[in-house]
């Protein structure tokens, strides 16, 4: 029936009711600040609980088990083992989700197999840096962990990976072992390479089967390289190990030099309108113009064998339309969403060392955002939003050594179906609290129009309500997002490794801030995410 002016009352009725809640805005989840989790070492392994052991340095979410709910893993890089004897081992704690979203049933405390290949040392740092793919295909989770201070025979601190296999109850405890002394993986294990301080997971040749990014900056003298281990159904494999780094062979247009730590950052998504994920590369030590630390990234674009180091796109401040300044860092953090919902990922790009204000007035290391958006021929000449804490609709104000945007996570907390953006301030300070250091999150939320269009959220550690701010505690250093009940919008991750607990300092904890999904009035289909709108033609 057509819309008329003598509709019946009923239907008048049930239009007045269908609007949507607030006065016309839309209804929509947006991350709660109320009934929100912690968890500190003690909830998973009371025996590694101790100060300093950085619980929340690293954080990955991913379905493990196969059972239709995000699990968490959770780093511990600094953990001691063997009573204490052996200082800054490192393990990894994992959580599982399901209905009512995380349990510490079935908890588990992942380390280096004993009378493995790798066996748990000294300084190993196990658990620095985390990804999750599904690296064979099963439909389960694998999950990589990062052992950057690694000794591989002579070369110490050459790093390593281990990988653990998901399954129907959980991550196996047998690991399998990369180094770059591996048999097909290319380079040589050498003194301070920290192969596998970053990590990242995608399907970069369209097989089906996730692939994993390592990062070693360590590499060359710290001009770093990145290795990728490709995904089969019996798991990963180097016999096509690629090698990503700056320079000719097989590199990228740019000069690999000494301390540009070309891979000390990664970032997957999909930025074109191709079926395989690209890899974004942060470099932020990067010297541009003769200035140093200025920073820069790399996007890698997938091909049906892998990369082809020809199909790159090199992203500078320039290209975006900024002035390059020394000590930026931009690329120091990179995270990919979908932000305006065009179908095409968009590559955010953190940049905590820029400076904010005038000349001469700057505030220096306020730090700043830069959002490039995709489209079907990738990120190359679109539109770039910057912002920061000067920014309208950025809450709070730009000071020297925020540290904006040293930490990224992209994921749709408020269920529109365009991914929104959670920022890191690391060491913001709130004025009148007479704390130093404490840290704040910003979720920045997606809109039409990209970032910044929509809705915001600013908070510190009370205002999230997960604790009490304290000084140092840096919230916001580690992010990551997760649907841990399955509802579809999903929740906030923050590692706070820093933190004290019980007197101790700098034991960690890891905060997890819910999104709450409005109820929708119909289950027929009339609304859709956010969208409450319907008119009497709808069928």
């Amino acid at each position: 029936m057509g819309k008329s002016a003598s509709w019946p009352a009923a239907t008048a009725l049930l239009l007045l009711v269908g609007q949507p809640f607030g006065g016309g805005a839309p209804a929509a989840a947006q991350l709660t600040v109320t009934g929100n989790q912690t968890f500190d070492e003690r909830d998973f392994d009371v025996t590694s609980f101790a100060a300093g052991n950085q619980f929340g340095q690293a954080v990955v979410t991913c379905d493990f088990n196969g059972d239709g709910f995000d699990d968490l893993a959770v780093g511990s890089p600094m953990a001691d083992l063997f009573g204490g004897v052996a200082n800054s081992v490192g393990a990894v704690h994992v959580a599982y989700g399901g209905p009512n979203g995380l349990t510490l049933v079935g908890d588990q405390t992942l380390t280096q197999p004993f009378g493995g290949p790798d066996p748990p040392e000294e300084g190993d740092q196990f658990g620095r840096a985390l990804a999750a793919g599904d690296f064979d295909g099963d439909q389960r989770c694998d999950l990589a962990v990062g052992a950057l201070f690694e000794d591989v025979g002579v070369a110490f601190g050459a790093g390593s990976v281990h990988v653990f296999w998901g399954s129907n109850e959980g991550l196996e405890d047998a690991s399998q072992v990369w180094t770059q002394d591996t048999p097909g993986v290319q380079e040589t294990a050498e003194t301070d390479d920290r192969f596998g301080q970053a990590l990242a997971a995608g399907d970069f040749d369209g097989d089906g089967d996730d692939d994993l990014a390592i990062g070693a900056p360590g590499e060359n003298d710290s001009a770093g390289v990145v290795h990728i281990l490709f995904g089969t159904l019996e798991g990963l494999t180097a016999a096509a190990d690629e090698l990503l780094h700056e320079g000719d062979p097989q590199g990228t247009s740019g000069t690999s030099e000494a301390g540009d730590n070309f891979g000390a950052s990664l970032a997957v998504g999909r930025f074109d309108d191709g079926f395989r994920d690209d890899l974004a590369v942060g470099i932020p030590s990067e010297d541009v113009a003769d200035l140093p630390n200025v920073g820069r990234v790399v996007v890698f674009y997938g091909e049906n064998t892998g990369f082809d180091s020809r199909i790159h796109e090199p992203l500078t401040q320039a290209a975006v339309g900024l002035s390059g300044e020394e000590g930026d860092t931009f690329g120091y953090a990179l995270a990919a969403g979908d932000f305006d919902g065009s179908g095409n990922d968009d590559l955010a790009i953190g940049s905590p060392g820029e400076g904010v204000g005038l000349p001469g007035s700057e505030a220096s290391q306020a730090g700043q955002v830069t959002v490039v958006y995709g489209g079907d021929a990738g990120l190359a000449g679109n539109v770039a939003h910057h912002f920061n804490q000067d920014t309208t609709g950025i809450s709070d104000q730009a000071e020297a050594f925020d540290r904006f945007g040293e930490a990224l996570a992209a994921a749709d907390f408020d269920f529109d179906g365009r991914d929104d953006l959670a920022i890191g301030a690391l060491f913001e300070e709130f004025e009148n609290s007479g704390l130093s250091n404490t840290g704040a999150v910003h979720a920045v939320y997606g809109s039409p129009r990209g970032l910044g269009g929509g809705a915001e959220q600013f908070h510190g550690q009370g205002g999230w309500n997960v604790g009490a701010a304290e000084d140092n505690d840096t919230f916001g250093e580690v992010l990551a997002a997760g649907d841990f009940d399955g509802n579809g919008a999903f929740s906030l991750v923050v590692g706070v490794p820093r933190e004290g607990v019980s007197g101790e300092a700098d034991a960690g904890l890891v905060a997890v801030i819910g999104s709450v999904r409005q109820p929708f009035l119909f289950a027929d289909g009339f609304e859709s995410g956010a969208t409450v709108a319907w008119d009497a033609t709808a069928p």
